[in-house]
This record gives C-alpha cells, sequence and structure tokens, in this order.
C-alpha cells in the first residue's frame, strides 16, 4: 500500500498556530531525526526550539515518537525542548509508540498528526494510526545508509509530479 501524507510543508516551522487551528490540531506526534534536528544531532537548532516553544504556549501538546536506540539522547532532546516522548523505539511504522504518544498527550487521534521526514515508515505509521499526517522535508542529506539508498529512493519514485515534496 502506498501511502500519501495529508500536508506537505518545506520544514517543522512552518507548522503555526493557523495552520493547526484550521485543521483542528491539539496534538502533534514528531518523528525526531531530521525532522527536529540533523540525523544523530544533539543541537536543536534555533528556530526548532523557538517554534515548539511558541507552540507549548499556544497549548499544543507534543510528542516525540522516534526509531531512535540512543535512548539518552531521546530523553535529553524532549526534556530540553519541554515535550512527551515516547520512551524506546517507536517502531514505526507500527503504531505502538504513536498510540502510546496520543494517550500521554491526553489527545484523541483525530485531533492528532504525525510530522515526520520519511514516507514509509512516519507517514505510513500516522495514516495507521488514525491521524492526519505531515510530511518535511529533512533537515539534512545525512541519513542512516538503509534510508539513504533505499528508502529516499523510494520516496522519490512515489513523491513525483504533483506528489512531490515542496
Amino acid at each position: 500500500m502506498i501511502v500519501y501524507p495529508d500536508f506537505k510543508v518545506r520544514r517543522f516551522t512552518e507548522i503555526d498556530q493557523t495552520f493547526l487551528q484550521t485543521h483542528d490540531l491539539q496534538g502533534l506526534l514528531v518523528d525526531l531525526d531530521n525532522t527536529l534536528v540533523a540525523w544523530h544531532a544533539m543541537d536543536i537548532p534555533d528556530d526548532i526550539a523557538r517554534h515548539v516553544a511558541a507552540l507549548r504556549r499556544d497549548g499544543i501538546q507534543l510528542c516525540i515518537t522516534s526509531n531512535t536506540y540512543n535512548f539518552n539522547r531521546l530523553r535529553t532532546l524532549a526534556d530540553t525542548l519541554g515535550v512527551h516522548f515516547y520512551d524506546g523505539n517507536a517502531g514505526k511504522p507500527g503504531t505502538r509508540g504513536l498510540l502510546a504518544g496520543l494517550s500521554q498527550m491526553g489527545v484523541p487521534p483525530q485531533r492528532a498528526a504525525m510530522v515526520g521526514d520519511q514516507l514509509f515508515t512516519d507517514i505510513k505509521a500516522g495514516s495507521r494510526a488514525g491521524v492526519k499526517t505531515i510530511l518535511v522535508n529533512p533537515l539534512t542529506s545525512r541519513d542512516f545508509i538503509g534510508t539513504k539508498l533505499v528508502s529516499r529512493t523510494l520516496e522519490n519514485l512515489v513523491l513525483r509530479g504533483a506528489h512531490s515534496r515542496p
């Protein structure tokens, strides 16, 4: 099954309060690598940190749902941003981490969206969990080798023409 995102934006920071209100969203499940930070990075870009803080001030719930195995890094970044996180590998495209994230945030699926840079993990998991999906462009071209060689190539085939990334 080929999955298309409900929405596409260039960068996480384009998901603003107006967008969220328009689509009746009060919670965001957010991928970590190449969505909030560069792949394997510990530095949160300033504009993303400011944006997360603004969303939180506006009452938007956020939960990081990542397929990482570096749980200390995950906890540190989530704590720095002051957001919920699924404490473990989210298992995307499975829904375990997303459903737990929804529970942590206290947000029903119809009022939430999954935000991520990968079609076959983030977007597919969001679709399977019954939340809206938002595809962002990866922050960097640096990726896990399997993602770079296989997933990105297949994504480019699926997301061509009218469905291409912004």
